[in-house]
């Protein structure tokens, strides 16, 4: 496990304790204010909701803001993505200034590689051969 990985699943679990302990703690005051002032099952049902809606308030606003900051860490992988295949293409077109197919043929099947990487940050999905990586199979 990374130093990251590790990093992120304790910031998980902090919030989890988080959300936890403040439901709890919400939950605990608002039964002793119905049962002090309203010992009616009706006032309780209200009381039960309003818990429900704040639990489910606390947890939009985290999934919010992890996916606003999803999307800005996809943005610069895109821009990443973008700069590197612009400097690909002039590694490519440079390859061909030298005679030698051998490493014409070296620097094709490492720009493929490299391609296949890129494209597998950007959408996750398997490529089936290896001839779509650049490799021959």
């Amino acid at each position: 496990m990374t130093d990251s990985t590790a990093r992120i699943r304790r910031s998980a679990w902090r919030v989890a304790v988080l959300v936890i302990v403040t439901v709890a703690v919400l939950g605990y005051l608002s039964d002793l204010l119905v049962l002090s002032f309203h010992p009616q099952p009706l006032f309780a049902i209200v009381d039960a909701i309003v818990l429900g809606v704040l639990s489910g308030t606390i947890a939009w606003v985290y999934q919010r803001r992890q996916n606003r900051y999803l999307a800005q860490r996809l943005e610069v992988i895109a821009d990443m993505n973008h700069h590197v295949r612009n400097d690909l293409q002039v590694i490519q077109y440079s390859a061909y200034m030298t005679k030698d197919k051998e490493h014409i043929q070296r620097i094709e099947q490492s720009l493929g590689r490299i391609d296949w990487a890129l494209r597998e940050v950007l959408t996750g999905k398997q490529l089936r051969s290896g001839t779509e990586r650049g490799t021959k199979e």
